[in-house]
């Protein structure tokens, strides 16, 4: 039956996301890495919800079958809240990236301040790893209360960081 095959094919694009987009290792990869490897994520699970709409386009307007639908929810609930977890996980390892080249040697070399400096990369470390220590899958929908808290917490600490670096 076509809807099974369907949901099976939702369910192991799902699972390749899950296990090659890891919150523990993802802040360990160099991060030009870490963001083409989410960017990738991103792009295989908003590329099946979108092949899907093109491919009921093409079968309806053929005249085929005037309906090929599915069961939207179980075919993509899961791959587009995974997409919009990527969506996340992108901003925040660009906004740990940008402070880190911007709080580097340089920095500390022009403002002598290198205490302070440091001090602002430990804030920067402590927020990645509050997230690296999320005990459950990011990916994983009945804990998106508590991602949606890390991902707000972490905001408030970027700006915390941004105010810092203007003092």
């Amino acid at each position: 039956h076509m809807g099974d095959l369907m949901e099976r094919i939702a369910h192991q694009i799902a699972e390749r996301v899950s296990e090659d987009i890891n919150l523990r290792s993802v802040f360990r990869l160099p991060a030009a890495e870490a963001i083409h490897k989410i960017r990738i994520a991103k792009n295989v699970l908003d590329c099946w919800y979108n092949a899907y709409l093109h491919i009921r386009e093409c079968i309806e307007l053929g005249g085929r079958d005037p309906r090929w639908e599915f069961d939207r929810k179980k075919l993509f609930e899961r791959t587009l809240y995974m997409s919009s977890i990527c969506t996340d996980l992108l901003h925040i390892v660009e906004v740990v990236n940008e402070f880190q080249k911007f709080l580097g040697p340089e920095l500390k070399a022009v403002t002598g301040d290198i205490q302070g400096i440091d001090a602002v990369m430990q804030k920067v470390s402590a927020s990645v790893e509050t997230m690296e220590k999320f005990p459950f899958s990011i990916f994983d929908k009945s804990y998106a209360l508590q991602w949606s808290a890390i991902v707000s917490n972490f905001n408030i600490d970027k700006e915390d960081i941004e105010h810092l670096t203007k003092a």
